[in-house]
């Protein structure tokens, strides 16, 4: 089956189909809202790549996971001391609407975050969480943070040591889309990482 066919279809590790979701890869430029609100946008061709340890992800060319594995064995790619700069959107980390519940969906990214860290020793991350501009200013921000602090969890669970993580909800500020329109609303309720050690 096709993969740009159906931009909601899921596909499993292996690229089989198994059922109409969030995407998991697809070459469709369409991005759209989930009934949860969480912004799912297409990722690109599906890829396998293997990490410092010998480890394989599979992922897409276009998705968080690529991009920090790309930062990460790029001699030239620097970090920086502007904490404006070293963020990479995750895509495909989901939460249930208004909650700072993780839905089942987001495991795979999860995982394969986990996976990144345990191959680079080294590697610090640090985890934002964001909301729309809708409702009162100070619940957002609390709801951003513990949606950080979930994200976190999850992945000190997979085994990754809580010092290399650190968490911080920002609420509605650092918009990346208009507020105007529903997917930019849930463009801008995300989780976000930035690498602070390489």
């Amino acid at each position: 089956e096709a993969q740009t066919a159906i931009c909601m279809a899921q596909y499993d590790a292996d690229g089989k189909y198994i059922g109409a979701a969030k995407t998991e890869y697809t070459t469709s430029a369409q991005a759209t809202v989930d009934t949860d609100g969480n912004y799912v946008t297409a990722i690109g061709e599906k890829t396998i790549f293997k990490l410092a340890n010998g480890t394989e992800i599979t992922s897409a060319n276009n998705a968080t996971e690529f991009k920090l594995y790309s930062f990460l064995n790029d001699a030239k790619a620097t970090v920086s001391e502007d904490k404006t700069q070293n963020w990479i959107s995750l895509d495909r980390t989901y939460f249930k609407a208004g909650k700072a519940e993780l839905l089942p969906s987001s495991k795979t990214q999860l995982d394969n975050l986990a996976a990144i860290l345990k191959a680079y020793p080294k590697l610090q991350l640090k985890l934002g969480g964001y909301t729309d501009n809708t409702g009162d200013a100070a619940a957002n921000v609390a709801l951003s943070q513990q949606r950080a602090e979930a994200a976190k969890a999850a992945i000190v669970k997979l085994g990754t040591d809580a010092k290399r993580l650190t968490a911080e909800g920002y609420g509605p500020q650092f918009a990346v889309a208009s507020n105007a329109t529903a997917p930019g609303m849930a463009q801008n309720r995300r989780i976000d990482i930035r690498i602070i050690k390489k």
